[in-house]
């Protein structure tokens, strides 16, 4: 990355595999550059806190890229907890599960620690990164982790409950070997319920060409 540094650039971006994402975003925050990194930030709490200090201390800007936030169903759930509309939210149910019984190979599927491989990582942190935006800090923590498929070395199917300070519950699920996904969302609330199914459609969108300009976007 060292022949980055002369171009003054105003913003690196970190897109590279997990391991790789402290030491490459260490550098470019001790070449004075701001830094945007693909989740996750880092392997652990400590690296993670660790980057964020050195940003604070260089007084530099420092982002986790977290595009999930962005989803037009995650906007109408945010939209739906926030107005009310939903009373008190007792319970948040989120997943990300998909039908891939093989194994497709490749650095996420990979048992050394010091990857990040592993659903947990991969899926698992936009689904807590949502459920921290709707319902902030958590008290609580129990987590599920599993390797399902053949020869698989980390976590392909795994289940995380957070009990949030305020009381909500929110229920997690990642999976690879889901026959019969669940729906993508469902609160439920003191008034009323939101249940929502299948993926976003702005990938797919994306796929066949549309942009954002085009009407009905999201």
């Amino acid at each position: 990355m060292e022949e980055l540094w002369p171009l003054n650039l105003d913003l690196v971006v970190i897109a590279s595999p997990n391991r790789l994402h402290v030491a490459q975003a260490t550098a470019a925050l001790e070449a004075g550059v701001a830094v945007v990194v693909d989740k996750p930030l880092a392997a652990s709490a400590e690296e993670a806190q660790g980057l964020s200090e050195l940003a604070e201390r260089l007084g530099l800007p420092l982002s986790v890229f977290q595009n999930r936030r962005w989803d037009g169903d995650f906007r109408t759930v945010a939209e739906l907890v926030g107005s009310g509309r939903l009373g008190e939210v007792h319970r948040y149910e989120s997943r990300f599960e998909r039908w891939r019984p093989q194994l497709k190979g490749g650095w996420r599927e990979l048992g050394d620690p010091a990857e990040a491989g592993g659903l947990l990582y991969d899926l698992g942190s936009h689904l807590v990164d949502q459920a921290l935006t709707l319902f902030g800090p958590v008290g609580e923590v129990y987590a599920e982790l599993d390797c399902r498929r053949t020869g698989a070395q980390t976590d392909d199917d795994a289940f995380v409950a957070l009990r949030h300070l305020n009381g909500t519950r929110s229920h997690l699920w990642m999976s690879a070997v889901a026959g019969s996904p669940g729906p993508r969302f469902r609160v439920l609330g003191s008034d009323s319920a939101y249940v929502c199914h299948g993926l976003d459609g702005q990938e797919a969108a994306l796929r066949e060409g549309r942009t954002p300009a085009d009407a009905g976007w999201g």
